[in-house]
Protein backbone atom coordinates (compact mmCIF):
# COMPACT_ATOMS: atom_id res chain seq x y z
CA UNK A 1 0.00 0.00 0.00
CA UNK A 2 1.39 3.38 -0.98
CA UNK A 3 0.48 6.86 0.20
CA UNK A 4 -1.53 7.34 -3.00
CA UNK A 5 -3.81 4.48 -1.89
CA UNK A 6 -4.81 6.24 1.33
CA UNK A 7 -7.90 7.79 -0.35
CA UNK A 8 -9.23 4.20 -0.53
CA UNK A 9 -8.83 4.04 3.23
CA UNK A 10 -10.77 7.29 3.63
CA UNK A 11 -13.54 5.95 1.38
CA UNK A 12 -13.77 2.74 3.42
CA UNK A 13 -14.19 4.74 6.63
CA UNK A 14 -16.75 7.05 5.00
CA UNK A 15 -18.84 4.04 3.98
CA UNK A 16 -18.51 2.44 7.39
CA UNK A 17 -19.24 5.72 9.17
CA UNK A 18 -22.37 6.33 7.12
CA UNK A 19 -24.09 3.20 8.42
CA UNK A 20 -26.11 3.66 11.58
CA UNK A 21 -24.66 0.52 13.18
CA UNK A 22 -21.03 1.70 12.92
CA UNK A 23 -19.31 2.61 16.18
CA UNK A 24 -16.27 4.81 15.60
CA UNK A 25 -13.10 4.82 17.70
CA UNK A 26 -9.64 6.28 17.64
CA UNK A 27 -6.39 5.77 19.51
CA UNK A 28 -3.12 7.58 20.02
CA UNK A 29 -0.06 5.92 21.46
CA UNK A 30 3.50 4.67 21.12
CA UNK A 31 4.73 1.70 19.09
CA UNK A 32 8.11 -0.01 19.21
CA UNK A 33 9.16 -1.73 15.97
CA UNK A 34 11.79 -4.46 16.23
CA UNK A 35 13.27 -5.08 12.77
CA UNK A 36 15.05 -8.30 11.94
CA UNK A 37 16.82 -7.32 8.72
CA UNK A 38 19.13 -4.79 10.39
CA UNK A 39 18.37 -5.79 14.02
CA UNK A 40 17.14 -2.34 15.02
CA UNK A 41 14.51 -0.94 17.41
CA UNK A 42 12.49 1.98 16.08
CA UNK A 43 9.96 4.01 18.07
CA UNK A 44 6.91 5.75 16.64
CA UNK A 45 3.90 7.83 17.61
CA UNK A 46 0.95 5.91 16.23
CA UNK A 47 -2.65 6.90 15.58
CA UNK A 48 -5.52 4.65 14.60
CA UNK A 49 -9.06 5.26 13.47
CA UNK A 50 -11.62 2.49 13.19
CA UNK A 51 -15.25 1.63 12.70
CA UNK A 52 -17.21 -1.37 13.90
CA UNK A 53 -19.43 -2.37 11.02
CA UNK A 54 -20.93 -5.29 13.00
CA UNK A 55 -20.83 -6.18 16.72
CA UNK A 56 -17.69 -8.32 16.30
CA UNK A 57 -16.22 -6.97 13.05
CA UNK A 58 -14.59 -3.69 12.08
CA UNK A 59 -12.08 -1.95 9.84
CA UNK A 60 -9.15 0.04 11.12
CA UNK A 61 -6.50 2.30 9.66
CA UNK A 62 -3.25 3.32 11.28
CA UNK A 63 -0.58 5.90 10.66
CA UNK A 64 2.72 6.15 12.54
CA UNK A 65 5.60 8.61 12.46
CA UNK A 66 9.07 7.66 13.66
CA UNK A 67 10.39 9.39 16.79
CA UNK A 68 13.21 7.07 17.92
CA UNK A 69 15.90 5.89 15.49
CA UNK A 70 18.49 3.19 16.09
CA UNK A 71 22.21 3.25 15.39
CA UNK A 72 24.82 0.48 15.49
CA UNK A 73 28.55 1.29 15.58
CA UNK A 74 31.26 -1.34 15.10
CA UNK A 75 34.49 0.73 15.04
CA UNK A 76 36.77 -2.32 15.24
CA UNK A 77 35.23 -3.71 12.05
CA UNK A 78 35.02 -0.26 10.45
CA UNK A 79 31.28 0.03 9.88
CA UNK A 80 28.23 1.72 11.31
CA UNK A 81 24.61 2.10 10.29
CA UNK A 82 21.46 3.81 11.42
CA UNK A 83 17.84 3.24 10.53
CA UNK A 84 14.95 5.68 10.79
CA UNK A 85 11.22 5.08 10.39
CA UNK A 86 9.85 8.00 8.41
CA UNK A 87 6.23 6.82 8.50
CA UNK A 88 4.12 3.66 8.43
CA UNK A 89 0.49 3.12 7.38
CA UNK A 90 -1.88 0.18 7.25
CA UNK A 91 -5.48 -0.93 6.73
CA UNK A 92 -6.90 -3.88 8.71
CA UNK A 93 -9.98 -6.02 9.16
CA UNK A 94 -10.54 -6.45 12.91
CA UNK A 95 -12.43 -9.12 14.82
CA UNK A 96 -13.52 -8.30 18.39
CA UNK A 97 -14.37 -10.70 21.22
CA UNK A 98 -15.84 -9.18 24.42
CA UNK A 99 -14.47 -10.60 27.69
CA UNK A 100 -16.40 -8.37 30.12
CA UNK A 101 -18.56 -5.29 29.70
CA UNK A 102 -15.42 -3.10 29.68
CA UNK A 103 -12.75 -5.43 28.25
CA UNK A 104 -12.25 -7.15 24.92
CA UNK A 105 -9.60 -8.90 22.88
CA UNK A 106 -9.17 -8.51 19.16
CA UNK A 107 -7.31 -9.89 16.17
CA UNK A 108 -6.47 -7.95 13.03
CA UNK A 109 -5.33 -8.78 9.53
CA UNK A 110 -4.33 -6.40 6.77
CA UNK A 111 -1.78 -4.73 4.54
CA UNK A 112 0.46 -1.75 4.96
CA UNK A 113 3.77 -0.17 4.18
CA UNK A 114 6.66 1.58 5.87
CA UNK A 115 8.96 4.32 4.57
CA UNK A 116 12.46 3.92 6.06
CA UNK A 117 15.84 5.62 5.76
CA UNK A 118 19.06 3.66 6.20
CA UNK A 119 22.47 5.28 6.48
CA UNK A 120 25.58 3.10 6.46
CA UNK A 121 29.32 3.65 6.42
CA UNK A 122 32.13 1.19 5.88
CA UNK A 123 35.80 2.18 5.94
CA UNK A 124 35.10 5.78 5.00
CA UNK A 125 32.49 5.00 2.32
CA UNK A 126 28.90 5.97 3.08
CA UNK A 127 25.44 5.51 1.64
CA UNK A 128 22.03 6.98 2.39
CA UNK A 129 19.01 5.03 1.13
CA UNK A 130 15.30 5.80 1.40
CA UNK A 131 13.11 2.78 0.80
CA UNK A 132 9.47 1.77 0.99
CA UNK A 133 8.53 -1.73 2.17
CA UNK A 134 5.08 -3.27 1.65
CA UNK A 135 3.84 -5.72 4.26
CA UNK A 136 1.16 -8.28 4.96
CA UNK A 137 0.39 -7.67 8.64
CA UNK A 138 -1.47 -9.51 11.40
CA UNK A 139 -1.76 -9.12 15.13
CA UNK A 140 -3.65 -9.48 18.40
CA UNK A 141 -4.40 -7.22 21.33
CA UNK A 142 -6.72 -6.20 24.12
CA UNK A 143 -8.43 -3.04 25.25
CA UNK A 144 -10.03 -2.04 28.50
CA UNK A 145 -12.42 0.89 28.90
CA UNK A 146 -11.90 2.27 32.39
CA UNK A 147 -14.22 5.29 32.15
CA UNK A 148 -17.09 4.95 29.69
CA UNK A 149 -15.69 5.76 26.25
CA UNK A 150 -12.08 6.13 27.49
CA UNK A 151 -9.73 3.18 27.55
CA UNK A 152 -6.28 1.75 27.12
CA UNK A 153 -5.13 -0.59 24.37
CA UNK A 154 -2.14 -2.91 24.04
CA UNK A 155 -1.33 -4.92 20.95
CA UNK A 156 1.23 -6.84 18.95
CA UNK A 157 1.46 -6.72 15.15
CA UNK A 158 3.73 -8.75 12.89
CA UNK A 159 4.67 -7.02 9.62
CA UNK A 160 5.88 -9.47 6.96
CA UNK A 161 8.01 -7.26 4.74
CA UNK A 162 9.55 -8.75 1.61
CA UNK A 163 12.91 -10.51 1.37
CA UNK A 164 12.53 -12.30 4.70
CA UNK A 165 12.56 -9.01 6.64
CA UNK A 166 9.78 -9.17 9.26
CA UNK A 167 9.22 -6.55 11.94
CA UNK A 168 7.44 -7.00 15.26
CA UNK A 169 5.55 -4.01 16.66
CA UNK A 170 4.38 -3.66 20.25
CA UNK A 171 2.04 -0.75 20.99
CA UNK A 172 0.28 0.86 23.91
CA UNK A 173 -2.30 3.60 23.41
CA UNK A 174 -5.13 5.65 24.79
CA UNK A 175 -8.35 4.67 22.96
CA UNK A 176 -11.60 6.60 22.74
CA UNK A 177 -15.03 5.56 21.42
CA UNK A 178 -16.99 8.26 19.58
Amino acid sequence: MKLAQLPLLAAAFAIAGSTQAADLYGSLGYAQFETRQLDTSLGAVQGRFGARVAPHLGIEGELAFGVDDDQVDMPVLGYAWSEELKHQAGLYAVGFLPITENAEVFARLGFGYAKLNTKASYLGQSMDVDRTEDAFSFGVGAQYFFAGANGVRIDYTRHEFGDDAPADAWAVAYVRKF
